[in-house]
């Protein structure tokens, strides 16, 4: 994870790195520095929701993936007549769409 102190100097260039070491030394706050302050957090904010739907994203197509190629199995032990391991395929199936709709 970013640090803050990081990310206000990589957003503010002109900025003066003297009174970041004061805030994070526990110095006084202006209501400017608060504002920054409250815009670093929120970019903070975006930037790990958008990496966690990215996560979120990777796990649902490899859940969708895996679902196909369950698809494919059903479909060949199907053809050669195994009942139970299209049943026991099916109920996998099942449980695959349902974590992906979590």
């Amino acid at each position: 994870a970013r640090s803050s102190r990081f990310l206000l100097v990589r957003l503010l260039p002109g900025h003066r790195r003297g009174a970041a070491r004061q805030r994070a030394m526990g110095g006084k706050q202006s209501t400017a520095n608060s504002a920054i302050e409250a815009k670093i957090k929120a970019k903070e904010w975006q930037w790990q929701l958008k990496t966690e739907v990215k996560h979120l994203d990777r796990e649902i197509k490899k859940i969708q993936d895996g679902e196909r190629k369950l698809q494919k199995e059903i479909q060949a032990q199907a053809a050669k007549g195994n009942v139970q391991s299209v049943q026991m395929l099916a109920k996998s199936v099942v449980k695959s769409r349902r974590g992906g709709e979590r």
